[in-house]
């Protein structure tokens, strides 16, 4: 066999199969990992609207509540508003660390961990969640001055400030249970395919 007959042969040699399949492997890694990060951002996007729209509602409220305080004279009343008013701000404050928490940076990051965090986002109840507790504790302490200013008789302020802790009670198992309705709409479906994606990755 002369060297160019090795040559010709030499041109015809195909390479390994699991060369190819790896390389497929890698390709088919890197499609799945873009479209995870592209269901993220998209994820992430409209959860910070969302956060951006309460905050800008809130923030009106509050605009509302401190003019009343400028024309109201009675000093129980501004003292209800106020209340009322922290109460809306720890929305805010509450909404903003949400905001920080969506507003994630897909770069330079093992796939692992960025899967991970999203997780971590994504949660139904998170420690922040817990904060409803006294914001609305605010707000019931702001009404009870409102209530006791308004109406002069010590049983229909007793009979209003019953009935008022159970549209409070009802305000948060509604507000809690909208946040899982929203979670399971929105969040659950990517929630599973990162799972999904995790179990490959580690098997």
């Amino acid at each position: 066999m002369n060297f160019e007959e090795l040559l010709n042969k030499s041109k015809n040699v195909i390479a390994p199969d699991l060369e190819i399949k790896n390389a497929g492997d890698a390709s088919q890694s890197s499609k799945d990992k873009k479209s995870i990060i592209e269901q993220l951002k998209w994820v992430d996007s409209k959860t910070r609207v969302g956060i951006r729209l309460i905050q800008i509602i809130y923030s009106f409220l509050i605009l509302i509540l401190l003019c009343l305080l400028l024309f109201l004279a009675n000093f129980e009343i501004k003292l209800g508003i106020g209340f009322i008013s922290v109460a809306f701000l720890l929305v805010i404050f509450v909404q903003q660390l949400r905001y920080l928490k969506y507003n994630y940076l897909y770069v330079s990051s093992p796939i692992t961990v960025f899967l991970n965090d999203a997780k971590k986002r994504m949660r139904v109840f998170t420690p922040r969640t817990w904060l409803v507790i006294p914001i609305w504790i605010f707000i019931d302490i702001g009404i009870c001055f409102i209530i006791n200013e308004i109406f002069p008789f010590p049983r229909y302020i007793f009979l209003t400030l019953m009935l008022l802790q159970v549209v409070l009670l009802l305000a948060v198992v509604l507000d809690f249970y909208s946040a899982y309705l929203v979670w399971k709409k929105e969040h659950k479906p990517v929630i599973l395919e990162i799972n999904r994606m995790l179990e490959e990755i580690e098997n």
